[in-house]
């Protein structure tokens, strides 16, 4: 995390600096990504970025913590949208969302592109835990919805619900598929399984 004196910052120059590191990480190899290059794309001093980051790893993870705050509040708009959805069709549709906001323009592909591919892995780990507790609430939430509305019966685990569709979601590129390189169905599988757990029997 930034340290303090980020966080006290002028909001232009928090987001000028932030602004230059998506740049600079998204035009090149995350090996190749320097903090020269970082303090003369935001115009600051090279001493002051030490003062705002421990090392250029702190500062990637900040960005994926900028990002992930922005793709949520674009999921949650979604979810006002869309009304009268079946769960999976809903999960299908923000997973949708998701991906059009992470393909939105050529930044954005080159940052998830060094994220999945170029940064060190322990890293990649150390920003995966770091978004989880968000996302973890996030799916809390939607499923909260469909038991308070009595599709969703009240006396299962939600939590593990969650456990269960996170963990699918994060390892889901390492399900083996027959034919094409489209995860989008086994998506809905995975979902249209969850809900027929969790969903309030007639009559009960």
């Amino acid at each position: 995390m930034p340290k303090d004196t980020f966080f006290n910052l002028p909001q232009e120059k928090k987001n000028r600096i932030i602004k230059a590191a998506k740049e600079a990480f998204s035009k090149k190899h995350y090996n190749e990504v320097s903090i020269d290059l970082i303090v003369k794309l935001s115009e600051i001093p090279k001493g002051s970025f030490y003062q705002y980051f421990i090392n250029k790893d702190d500062l990637f993870k900040y960005v994926f913590r900028d990002i992930g705050i922005d793709k949520n509040k674009v999921l949650l708009d979604e979810i006002g949208k869309s009304k009268n959805l079946k769960f999976s069709q809903l999960i299908v549709q923000l997973i949708a969302r998701s991906n059009q906001f992470e393909n939105q323009d050529e930044i954005m592909i080159g940052l998830k592109k060094r994220f999945l591919n170029e940064c060190p892995q322990e890293l990649r780990n150390e920003i995966l835990e770091d978004v989880m507790p968000q996302t973890v609430d996030f799916f809390e939430k939607i499923i909260s919805k469909y038991i308070e509305s009595g599709e969703f019966r009240d006396d299962f685990n939600v939590k593990a619900a969650v456990f269960i569709f996170t963990s699918s979601l994060l390892n889901i590129d390492k399900y083996k598929l027959e034919n094409e390189n489209d995860y989008g169905e086994l998506l809905k599988d995975i979902c249209d399984i969850l809900e027929i757990g969790m969903k309030k029997q007639k009559g009960v």
